[in-house]
């Protein structure tokens, strides 16, 4: 699932991390954590983050190949997104698509409104969720060419983007998450309390301090069970095949 939200009034943002292996049942830890700062990941965007969590299960072959490629793979699609298919466009610093003038020197900004429209750049939220989609897949199939088929993992991954004023002040800060299974980014802090009733999950417009923005991938839900027998997949015990608790 794909979520994104904008907060303002923030200026500065910290980050810190914690981790258990739970000794008492695993020898090895299976899970790994990842912060890209911008401009080190190869994101279109020179002020994008990207923070990614990888609950690995059966091993580290997985979540060590997650390490090394899942956000690449976000900013490689996230870069072709932007440069579209067009010869005359162009990335700007904003992260948003902008069309040069024609080639014989005349600019579009002549053309009539109808076919303004129709050039109308592309929104920045559709262009990023392709990209996190189209990346997901692609990092599942790379994985399985690797040979990687024996261990898996479940996903929660977030791009931050703040956004400046001329001055160079930070207006507001937009997230855009994603996961896959019931790996789960939740939002906490008095803005996420009063934005509640724009990001909330099920119809639930309660005032919570803590918000989900992704939405756990049960083998329990009724659209999870669905796409799991439509796939050849059957259901045994509320498990995936009677293994996986997560789909």
């Amino acid at each position: 699932s794909l979520r994104a939200l904008r907060l303002h009034n923030i200026s500065t943002m910290l980050i810190s991390t914690a981790e258990e292996m739970n000794p008492t049942r695993r020898n090895t830890m299976e899970d790994v954590h990842v912060i890209h700062a911008p401009q080190s990941w190869g994101a279109p965007h020179p002020s994008a983050s990207f923070i990614g969590i990888y609950d690995g299960h059966g091993g580290r072959l997985i979540v060590d190949y997650l390490e090394d490629h899942l956000a690449r793979n976000v900013a490689q699609e996230w870069t072709f997104e932007m440069k579209g298919e067009g010869k005359n466009e162009v990335i700007v610093a904003a992260g948003r698509k902008r069309r040069l003038p024609r080639s014989d020197g005349n600019d579009d900004s002549s053309d009539d409104d109808s076919d303004e429209e129709e050039e109308k750049e592309k929104d920045d939220g559709e262009i990023i969720r392709t990209s996190l989609e189209r990346a997901f897949l692609l990092t599942d199939i790379q994985s399985r060419m690797a040979g990687l088929t024996t261990s898996g993992a479940t996903v929660v991954c977030t791009i931050i983007i703040p956004n400046f004023d001329s001055k160079g002040n930070c207006e507001d800060i937009e997230i855009h998450a994603a996961n896959a299974g019931d790996a789960r980014a939740v939002l906490s802090s008095t803005i996420a309390r009063s934005a509640s009733s724009k990001i909330a999950f099920n119809n639930d417009t309660t005032n919570n301090v803590a918000v989900r923005i992704t939405q756990d991938h049960k083998s329990t839900d009724a659209s999870e069970i669905e796409r799991i027998k439509a796939a050849g997949g059957t259901m045994i015990r509320n498990r995936v095949m009677g293994i996986l608790a997560v789909a």
